[in-house]
């Protein structure tokens, strides 16, 4: 079989000389646009780009080991001030980058990261490397040989309110094309499915990880016995709703994993799992690293949740003039709504997806 060859810009060498170019930009452009940050020549931006790279490079592994914890408990705020240190510490080491305090270093670094997020997105050059590097490697070294099998494993993933005719129509339309291409090339076969007389996510989750759904009527309910509302977004009533359901021997029982999911199917690793997320015992800071093992990760999220924030309002008031139904009002769409979006459609996926590869 002929071995695909790597695109032109994802080389690493040419990846490494664009990302230097675009810190380059980026410092360029937020010292014009900053009162206390001053460059004395374009040579001084490319060689302070590089240092701070350079400090990234070798400082950053070190720290995001050593405040992995705080940066967790803080919700990045930490890596957020990691990073304004980091470009206050460049401007110590090379000569005509000033920058008149730390304070200035921080919204200078996270102004940076807007750039370089633009500017990244616009020429798709992707970050794999920059998560090969801190986090496979590392891991490889520390990680036991592992014991060879021929039993594969299973990646499950449930999209929630998913009709058969969506998919195939998401297919035919070619918004889906690598699932497109399992399907053409025979792999893969789309079975159709239809859901229970309760469709909604607790109902569903407790049937497809636990095989039984019983008296889960709705996705909110008046308990008799209990003389309770049940609401499948209760965490207090979750677990308890779990345990009911759970014979032990869930789908990811066998050494699975849960993340994002309202069940945990019994998986011995979990996050972000609603059913376990008041458990202290299984929480742990270490299924983090993975994400805050790449220095721009925290201020990306912050920038692209301020940015679905503002997605969020756009797209309700071009519903609403396009007069689109059915639709939200504001008084549902309106008020925290967009930070609930912008949480659950940027902070989790981007925890999810790094979770899931560390």
């Amino acid at each position: 079989m002929k071995e695909r060859k790597t695109p032109f810009f994802k080389r690493p060498v040419v990846r490494i000389f664009l990302i230097w170019m675009i810190q380059t930009i980026a410092l360029l452009s937020m010292a014009w646009l900053m009162d206390g940050v001053t460059l004395d020549s374009l040579g001084t931006a490319v060689a302070s780009a590089a240092v701070i790279g350079l400090l990234n490079a070798f400082l950053w592994p070190l720290f995001s080991r050593i405040f992995l914890p705080f940066a967790v408990l803080t919700f990045g705020l930490v890596a957020l001030l990691l990073n304004g240190f980091i470009v206050w510490l460049a401007s110590e080491f090379v000569a005509g980058f000033t920058v008149s305090g730390y304070w200035v270093a921080f919204w200078l670094s996270l102004g940076m990261a807007a750039i370089n997020l633009i500017l990244t997105t616009l020429l798709t050059i992707d970050d794999d490397h920059s998560w090969t590097r801190y986090q496979v490697k590392q891991r490889m070294k520390r990680a036991e040989h592992p014991e060879e099998t021929n039993v594969p494993g299973i990646f499950f993933l449930e999209i929630d309110g998913l009709a058969e005719p969506i998919l195939q129509k998401a297919l035919d339309e070619g918004y889906m094309p690598t699932l497109k291409g399992w399907v053409d090339s025979g792999t893969h076969v789309i079975t159709p499915w239809e859901t229970d007389t309760s469709s909604q996510t607790s109902a569903s989750q407790a049937g497809i990880l636990h095989g039984n759904n019983s008296n889960i009527p709705a996705f909110r309910w008046y308990d008799k016995e209990t003389k309770k509302i049940v609401a499948s977004s209760n965490t207090q009533m979750l677990p308890i709703l779990e345990k009911d359901h759970s014979d032990g021997n869930g789908l990811l029982s066998d050494n699975g994993a849960s993340r994002g999911n309202l069940f945990s199917g019994d998986a011995p690793y979990v996050m972000a799992t609603a059913s376990t997320i008041t458990d202290r015992s299984k929480f742990h800071a270490s299924e983090f690293q993975a994400y805050f093992a790449n220095p721009y990760n925290t201020g990306r999220t912050l920038l692209l949740f301020l940015w679905d924030m503002v997605l969020e309002k756009w797209q309700f008031w071009r519903a609403r003039r396009n007069h689109v139904y059915p639709i939200l009002d504001k008084q549902h769409r309106g008020g925290i709504y967009p930070l609930i979006r912008a949480t659950m459609t940027v902070v989790m996926r981007e925890l999810n997806i790094y979770t899931l590869l560390g």
